[in-house]
């Protein structure tokens, strides 16, 4: 089980306004296996997110983003957690069983770094074996573990119906992508009726507005 349980805050964030109001009869799912976790939400997009091992140097997350439909990309982005002792460059160099794969650049806005599309590539084989991922920079490394990773890639497969498509991640095969399950409609959320009877209450002076809850530092 992934130490940074539970859910990170980015998978939470990036799924909440789609679950904020979840409907039984729409599908969705959680998992998780070793350093790996997966949330999929009510519309069929899902989410797996990948954790460095125990004690193997600075706290980093790995995110698979990838919506339901056929020929759907997979969007991947890396996330350091905030240290004083190793702060984040604004770049990475990108290595793989030790072989270079490019820079990977952070974004000012989100603070997210986003692989390219041949990072992207070379990568995903690798999370599927024992192989090495590294982000070096300012003389700090971060890993992400992949033990966990098939598992967690292949039951996202199974709830977006690709496998054995061509454009599984895990198990593929020969099916066509029409085959894979279609994007659901995320839950309208209507507004209730509002009374003109009485003028609208206040909260009392004294109450202090509830602050939105903070995710912990890994």
């Amino acid at each position: 089980m992934p130490k940074h349980r539970p859910l990170t805050c980015l998978l939470l964030a990036a799924s909440a306004t789609v679950s904020a109001y979840p409907r039984s009869d729409l599908p969705s799912t959680t998992f998780s296996h070793k350093d790996w976790e997966l949330v999929c939400d009510n519309t069929r997009t899902c989410r797996a997110a990948g954790y460095n091992e125990e004690d193997d140097g600075p706290n980093a997350t790995l995110l698979l983003t990838r919506a339901a439909g056929p020929h759907q990309p997979i969007k991947v982005e890396l996330q350091l957690a905030e240290d004083e002792r190793h702060p984040a460059p604004d770049q990475l160099a990108m290595r793989i069983d030790g072989r270079a794969v490019g820079i990977v650049r952070i974004e000012p806005k989100s603070s997210m770094l986003t692989l390219t599309d041949a990072q992207m590539r070379a990568l995903l084989p690798v999370l599927l074996k024992d192989g090495r991922i590294a982000w070096t920079g300012q003389g700090t490394t971060w890993t992400i573990s992949t033990a966990g990773a098939n598992a967690v890639l292949l039951k996202m497969d199974e709830f977006q119906g690709r496998l054995d498509t061509l454009g599984a991640l895990v198990r593929k095969g020969s099916k066509p992508e029409s085959s894979v399950l279609p994007p659901l409609r995320a839950p309208e959320i209507q507004a209730g009726p509002v009374s003109q009877d009485k003028p609208p209450s206040s909260l009392p002076r004294h109450r202090p507005a509830r602050s939105k809850p903070r995710c912990a530092r890994p």
